[in-house]
C-alpha cells in the first residue's frame, strides 16, 4: 500500500496539471465566453464584449464600452465583414483590383486561404489604419472580412475566431 501512494499522487498531480493546461490554453468555441451573430445569409461566433453593428455593406464587430476612439481617426479599428457583388465571370483575384478591396494600398501580395472549406484568399495593406483581410467568393459577391489595427496584436483572436466560425447559410 504505501509504495502505490506515491504512484497515485503522481497519477493525481499529472491530472491537475493537464486540468490547469486545458482551461488555461484551450480553444474557444461558441457558447464558451463567445456570442453567435446570425445574418441572412451568414452566421459567425465573436467574442462577447464586442458589439455588432449592421452597416449598408454587412457588419461591423467592434469592441463594446471599452472602445477607444482613436485621435483624428474616422471609427474604431475592429473588424468589418462587407460583400460586395461582381461582375458576372468576374474572378476573386479579378475583384482584388477593385478600389474597395484596399489590396492597392499593399504590397500587392496574397496568400491561399481558406474559410471553412470556401477558397479563400488573405492580404494586408495601409491606409489610416492596418489593416488585413480575407476574400472569399459567396456566390455572385465577394466576401471581404477585415481587420484594422494599430496596434499589431488589436483584435487578432476576434478576427481568427470570426474566420473560423463564418458559416453561409
Amino acid at each position: 500500500m504505501v509504495q502505490k501512494l506515491p504512484f497515485a499522487l503522481i497519477g493525481l498531480l499529472i491530472l491537475l496539471l493537464v486540468f490547469f493546461l486545458y482551461t488555461e490554453y484551450k480553444i474557444p468555441v461558441p457558447g464558451d465566453g463567445l456570442a453567435l451573430y446570425e445574418g441572412v445569409d451568414y452566421t459567425f461566433s465573436y467574442p462577447e464584449g464586442y458589439v455588432v453593428t449592421p452597416t449598408p455593406e454587412g457588419v461591423t464587430v467592434i469592441p463594446g464600452d471599452d472602445t477607444v476612439m482613436p485621435t483624428a481617426g474616422e471609427d474604431p479599428t475592429g473588424i468589418t465583414i462587407a460583400m460586395y457583388t461582381v461582375d458576372e465571370g468576374k474572378t476573386l483575384t479579378e475583384w482584388l483590383t477593385n478600389r474597395v478591396s484596399h489590396y492597392e494600398l499593399g504590397p500587392r501580395t496574397h496568400t491561399n486561404a481558406t474559410v471553412n472549406g470556401m477558397e479563400a484568399v488573405r492580404y494586408s495593406w495601409s491606409g489610416l489604419y492596418e489593416g488585413d483581410t480575407t476574400a472569399f467568393m459567396q456566390g455572385s459577391r465577394v466576401v471581404a472580412i477585415s481587420r484594422t489595427w494599430m496596434s499589431r496584436g488589436d483584435h487578432t483572436e476576434a478576427y481568427e475566431i470570426i474566420l473560423r466560425t463564418y458559416t453561409r447559410k
